[in-house]
């Protein structure tokens, strides 16, 4: 039978044989007065010791045997130590110079924010977080500082340049401070947005200067700028101007210097008004264009006009239904016209010609202008014309637009 000794025994230092300790199924419940009970557990078939506050596992202690290590908190290592297998830590692995030094080398897990590792010096630390990002910690806060988003369902490269300097990266955009400054020769494969509407060239040490350099942008209303050595915008030579553009335009650059030629031909849909409201107007008939350079012919037929109303203004082809506006030359408009073919018009007349006016509210454009007699002056205007007009008008006029 076993025997009970109520007091500690002592052995001197002497050799034990045959020692057994307890064999145990579970682990039993002891108290931090009873530290240094040490039993054999049959279930896991390894032996644990009680340090007053957890148990130690001895499987790895002494060679041989297998499983985890459990130290203590704050255990002292000393000399060169080996892991030949794999380390767990419930907390943290600090790597320091001396004890509650802040600088220091720390591999760790905070179970509610981050997975963690890094140089630690004070506030500051490497993070590896549970959203996939890779952060530079500064401050005291885990969301201060850099972080690299590993989010992304591809595979992504970061290539470091050879030099010191911002990394660039490649992909759709490139976004540029307004005082940055890019060196050597640049090649964007996509398109260059600025944001400002403005690219400038320059030799000037202040970003943004005019005066000896070239700058190319945009004002606004579809017009577009370049321009060389101007102190401002507002000297810009070389204006585009593609807001009254209403189908596609081809221009042909001489093969000689000179003036950009423009050849261009179609058909547009001429608007016949009554200049006080009150008549209007259907009709068919082709009506075309041809354009050379800044000279436009426009070629009309009246052709099943039907006038609704008895107009009391003057009959006017609407400017602003003709392919190009006209534009005056020292404040006048000029052109030049043909009229052919032009029957049951609805007025007797010795002399018709064709005229160019502002009606003010009315709207402006061409209209026609006749005389009785040979003496008559050529200054009396048509006010309609009948249902069933027929014939051809041809006007040549100058345009300035693009």
């Amino acid at each position: 039978m076993a025997y009970i000794f109520a007091d500690d025994v002592n052995f001197n230092y002497n050799l034990t044989s045959k020692l057994r300790h307890d064999n145990l199924i579970t682990f039993p419940s002891l108290t931090a007065a009873e530290k240094g009970f040490v039993f054999f557990h049959t279930a896991n078939n390894k032996f644990y010791g009680w340090t007053g506050t957890t148990w130690l596992d001895f499987s790895l202690s002494g060679g041989g045997g297998g499983g985890d290590v459990f130290l203590a908190a704050n255990q002292t290592f000393t000399g060169a130590n080996t892991f030949a297998s794999t380390s767990y830590y419930q907390g943290s692995l600090i790597l320091e110079e001396r004890p509650s030094d802040t600088r220091a080398v720390i591999l760790g897990w905070q179970a509610s924010t981050v997975d963690w590792f890094g140089i630690n010096h004070g506030a500051e630390a490497i993070l590896w977080s549970k959203d996939n990002k890779l952060k530079f910690k500064k401050g005291s806060t885990v969301n201060n500082g850099i972080a690299f988003d590993f989010t992304n369902t591809a595979e992504r490269t970061y290539t470091f340049p050879n030099v010191s300097g911002t990394v660039a990266l490649d992909g759709d955009y490139v976004d540029l401070t307004t005082t940055q400054s890019v060196g050597g020769l640049k090649s964007f494969t996509s398109a260059i947005h600025a944001q400002s509407g403005q690219i400038i060239f320059n030799d000037d040490a202040a970003p943004g200067g005019y005066a000896s350099g070239g700058a190319m942008g945009y004002l606004g209303a579809s017009q577009y700028y370049f321009f060389q050595d101007h102190a401002t915008v507002a000297d810009a030579a070389g204006i585009l101007d593609f807001d009254s553009l209403t189908a596609d335009r081809t221009y042909t650059f001489p093969d000689k210097g000179g003036a950009v030629g423009i050849e261009e031909t179609g058909t547009f849909t001429p608007d016949y008004i009554d200049t006080n409201g009150v008549a209007t107007y259907t009709y068919g008939g082709t009506h075309s264009y041809a354009r050379t350079g800044n000279l436009v012919v426009v070629q009309m037929e009246f052709e099943n006009v039907i006038k609704t109303g008895t107009a009391t203004g003057t009959f006017l082809i609407d400017e602003d239904s003709l392919p190009f506006a006209p534009s005056n030359i020292n404040g006048e408009t000029i052109f030049n016209s043909c009229i052919s073919q032009l029957n049951n018009l609805g007025t007797t007349f010795y002399m018709i010609s064709l005229a160019y006016g502002n009606f003010g509210g009315g709207g402006s454009g061409f209209y026609f202008k006749y005389k009785n007699s040979l003496t008559d002056d050529l200054n009396t205007s048509i006010s309609q014309i009948n249902s069933g007009t027929t014939g051809r008008l041809h006007i040549t006029y100058y345009t300035a637009d693009l």
